[in-house]
């Protein structure tokens, strides 16, 4: 779920300083435009919540209801 992004700038180690704190960011807007373009029979209930259960190792409290009504 990593985008590889390319800047032209003049001080590359200021740079990758300056966006490190806010690559989070980064990585959860890719991952939400992945979601919502992601074709119903291939992003089904099952799967959606398989992917979201990998935000785990983030540190997102994630819970599954296994329950079908």
């Amino acid at each position: 779920m990593r985008a590889d992004v390319v800047l032209a700038v003049a001080d590359v180690p200021a740079a990758r300083k300056a966006f490190v704190p806010d690559a989070h960011i980064v990585d959860g807007v890719v991952m939400a435009r992945e979601l919502v373009n992601e074709p119903p029979n291939i992003l089904y209930p099952e799967e959606f919540a398989r992917r979201a259960s990998q935000l785990r190792k983030l540190g997102v409290v994630v819970e599954i209801s296994t329950s079908r009504r």
